[in-house]
């Protein structure tokens, strides 16, 4: 097995930066190309549409692009992937129509989520396992200030230059991106486990994945923090969305709103902060059981705060969020072997983004029937009994032998 880099080692900071180089091209591009695609189309409906193009991959495709990640080279694939995007956002300088705009803005989100899964699982391959809290926090901070930097440039740029002065910005940073993924070291190796025999035996590809799923549901300790997540996800994905409403309904205040946003976007760099200072944590169950709990009493504390709280609460909110996806992160790399370590990320995925859908569309239902403020009531106890029954089970599964997950 080939040796580990150190945390601090040039290779993972070839994968920080080019991690944060990447992400800052998204955002400025999220931004430049909504407004350019709403120009050309002149439909508010083209630009959900457009959204939705950019999301479909994470649900649709993500089983292939897992078995992809594990079968091949995953630096060789993260380099082709920020190449490719490259290119394609180099070629908006010379589209003007929408269909062709939907095309390239779909490919693009195909080898986009290619980064994002081959991310997750080189990690743990590249950085020593008792600093991979460390490494997970710092990619999650560059990516948040980077979400907080693109979007304020791409505005800035889009008021002084032409949109596609803005895509030739954008595809220089994937073309940078792609060079320092180049730069690290990487010895691909095609690891062999017991479970994976009847993978070897499989006819063909959706075999192997659904073994995967069968590996994923074995695998307790992926299996229900991937579940704890999802129904954290499922409870506040409406509360977040809809917490304009709240806070126009009590204080009728766009002002508000937005330093509410502001102050979830410093709390989670502060939790990744945090992160990095506290990184040798070895009750991740306990913690994450812990968040999930303290998430639910905010909930419940929402509805009673004012102007000044409701800041605090979105702060607090913000080093949470943090700290679970994190550790989140890291149980699934620790404890899933990484030939299946694409397929499971995407399973992974796949679960959040569903729970993530499902909650949005029933939550605008349940508001037919009630008001916001029994919907933060009830997301709140969800929460807390969610974190009960999570830290029974982790009980039982913390002795739980990785090399047997």
């Amino acid at each position: 097995m080939r040796e580990k880099i150190t945390l601090l080692g040039k290779d993972f900071l070839f994968l920080l930066l080019s991690n944060a180089i990447s992400s800052f091209g998204d955002w400025v591009q999220k931004v430049a190309l909504t407004i350019y695609f709403f120009k050309i189309t002149g439909s508010a409906f083209d630009v959900s549409l457009y959204f939705l193009l950019t999301s479909l991959p994470d649900v649709v495709l993500a089983p292939f692009i897992g078995i992809i990640i594990d079968k091949y080279n995953k630096k060789k694939l993260l380099v082709i992937s920020e190449l490719v995007q490259g290119i394609l956002v180099f070629f908006l300088l010379f589209i003007n129509t929408k269909i062709w705009l939907m095309i390239i803005i779909l490919i693009t989100s195909i080898f986009k989520y290619v980064s994002i899964i081959g991310n997750q699982s080189i990690v743990p391959e590249i950085v020593d396992e008792q600093n991979l809290i460390r490494a997970n926090s710092l990619i999650r901070m560059s990516s948040s200030s980077m979400r907080i930097l693109g979007p304020a440039l791409a505005g800035i740029l889009t008021s002084l230059f032409s949109i596609k002065m803005i895509f030739a910005f954008n595809s220089l940073t994937f073309f940078v991106a792609s060079g320092l993924y180049s730069l690290i070291k990487y010895i691909y190796v095609y690891q062999k486990s017991n479970e994976k025999k009847d993978v070897e035996n499989a006819h063909n590809q959706y075999n192997e994945y659904f073994q995967c799923i069968r590996y994923f549901i074995k695998n307790k300790v992926v299996f229900y923090t991937t579940l704890l997540l999802s129904i954290a996800l499922f409870v506040s994905s409406p509360i977040n969305v809809l917490v304009i409403k709240f806070i126009m309904q009590e204080f009728n205040n766009e002002f508000t709103y937005g330093i509410f946003i502001s102050a979830m976007g410093i709390g989670y760099i502060c939790g990744g902060v945090l992160l990095n200072i506290f990184d040798n944590i070895r009750s991740k169950f306990k913690i994450l059981s812990s968040i999930i709990f303290i998430d639910g009493i905010i909930n419940l504390l929402i509805i009673k705060s004012n102007e000044y709280s409701i800041i605090i609460l979105a702060l607090s909110l913000g080093i949470i969020s943090c700290i679970f996806n994190v550790l989140d992160e890291t149980i699934v790399q620790e404890y899933t072997f990484s030939d299946y370590r694409g397929r499971v990320f995407s399973i992974h995925n796949i679960l959040l983004d569903t729970s993530y859908l499902l909650s949005i569309f029933l939550g605008g239902i349940v508001l037919m029937w009630t008001n916001l403020k029994a919907l933060y009531i009830l997301s709140g106890f969800v929460l807390m009994l969610s974190s009960f029954a999570y830290y029974i089970q982790s009980k039982r599964i913390f002795y739980i032998n990785k090399n047997e997950a």
